[in-house]
């Protein structure tokens, strides 16, 4: 299955995985992906689905589309450790549709603190990721610029 049916769920400029400064993500052991260098302060959802995971400090997010894509989406690489940086503003087991606001974050702050906006997005049941718009901003909500193949398909 191939599918477009996913926005960007942050704003900045797009990143291949293997770019990613944190080998459990750019040696993809998670799962394939990509990543946004921050530059928004939203996390929105990327399409229809239930929240699976949310982490104590809202670093990041899990969900499981309505078609059965399972994400996670981070706020930076480091976030986890500056308390009250983000704010979560879903629970887990909450559907939520496709653009709906998940944490609220700060780039700002991010910077002042030496924080890495560097932002990975998760595929967690061996999808394979092609990043449509490489090394281009993005708008939070943006369509069209990954394609998604599942496991099984070509």
């Amino acid at each position: 299955m191939k599918t477009r049916n996913f926005c960007s769920p942050l704003e900045g400029r797009t990143l291949n995985m293997e770019e990613v400064p944190d080998e459990a993500f750019s040696s993809r052991c998670m799962g394939d992906g990509f990543a946004v260098e921050l530059r928004g302060n939203e996390i929105a959802a990327p399409f229809d689905g239930i929240i699976t995971a949310v982490y104590p400090t809202g670093h990041a997010v899990c969900m499981q589309g309505d078609d059965g894509i399972q994400v996670m989406i981070h706020a930076g690489l480091d976030s986890f450790r500056a308390e009250g940086l983000n704010q979560t503003l879903v629970t887990q087991g909450w559907h939520v549709r496709q653009g709906d606001l998940l944490v609220k974050t700060d780039v700002e702050k991010m910077k002042e603190l030496g924080i890495s906006r560097i932002s990975p997005v998760v595929f967690l049941h061996q999808e394979k990721i092609i990043l449509l718009k490489p090394h281009v901003f993005v708008h939070c909500r943006e369509a069209e610029i990954i394609e998604i193949t599942t496991k099984g398909t070509s």
